[in-house]
This record gives structure tokens, C-alpha cells and sequence, in this order.
């Protein structure tokens, strides 16, 4: 099981939703406690999205992204993000394509690091349970019929 756990830790680093559907996977066929496998896909998807935030800020520092760092548009964008960061990063969850662009920009943009952490670490332990338990409810009730059971 310890193996399965860092599996599951090292998938959500890259891509939560594929880790997601791996934990119902050994929850449903393996017997994974559901609390070791949300627990494995939240810390790695934790981590890889602070891991992703670092490099926007560090994107920020280097020299030949200095032409992005000015102008009336990354203006614009600093401070709607500034006055709406908390929606824009709880929603950037449900919408396909947007979570990596946004946990960029949030580090590019300066949003403080703890301030980060705190709302990705409550937005994530909340998609991750809602999003972990609606896949189980439908593996349960798909999986016995397409097997024949």
C-alpha cells in the first residue's frame, strides 16, 4: 500500500485528475482506505501546485520575461487578480486548462506565497473530496455492470 500511496503522491504532482482516478481505482479494486488515497493525491497535488507557483515567481525574476512585466494589459490583469485571487483561484479548479495558467500567474504576479498556500490548500482539499467522491459513486455503479456482477 505504501507503494500505491507514493504513486498517487507523484501522479498528482502532474496532474490531480488522473490521480484522482487512480485512487478510486485502488479504493475500489485494491481496498485502499478511501483517507490514505485522498490523503496521498491531496499532498502531492498540494505540493506540485506550490512547486508550479515558484516557478511563476521565479519567471518574474528572469531577464527575458522582462518585456511581459509592463504594459496596460499586465496591469489590468495584476489587479483584477489582486482584488478577486480567492474566486479566481477556487474556479480555476472546475474549468478544464486553467489551473496551471492561474497558479503561474499567481506567482508571477506576486500574490504572497502563504496567502497562496492557505486558499490552494482549502480549494484543493475541497475539490479533491468532492471530486474523489463523486468518481466512487459512479465506479461503484458502473463498474458491477459492465462487469456482469
Amino acid at each position: 500500500m505504501l507503494g500505491d500511496g507514493l504513486l498517487l503522491f507523484l501522479t498528482a504532482m502532474a496532474q490531480e485528475d488522473v490521480a484522482l482516478l487512480t485512487a478510486a481505482y485502488f479504493i475500489l479494486e485494491r481496498g485502499m482506505p478511501p483517507v490514505v488515497a485522498w490523503s496521498a493525491v491531496y499532498a502531492g497535488a498540494l505540493l506540485g501546485n506550490i512547486v508550479i507557483y515558484g516557478v511563476g515567481a521565479a519567471a518574474h525574476r528572469w531577464r527575458w520575461t522582462e518585456r511581459w512585466h509592463v504594459g496596460e494589459r499586465v496591469a489590468r490583469v495584476r489587479e483584477r487578480l489582486a482584488h478577486h485571487w480567492i474566486p479566481t483561484l477556487l474556479l480555476c479548479r472546475l474549468t478544464p486548462g486553467l489551473l496551471w495558467p492561474t497558479l503561474l500567474g499567481c506567482g508571477w504576479l506576486g500574490i504572497p506565497l502563504a496567502r497562496f498556500v492557505i486558499v490552494n490548500a482549502m480549494a484543493a482539499a475541497v475539490y479533491l473530496a468532492v471530486a474523489l467522491t463523486l468518481i466512487l459513486l459512479l465506479g461503484a455503479s458502473v463498474i458491477p455492470r459492465l462487469t456482469g456482477q
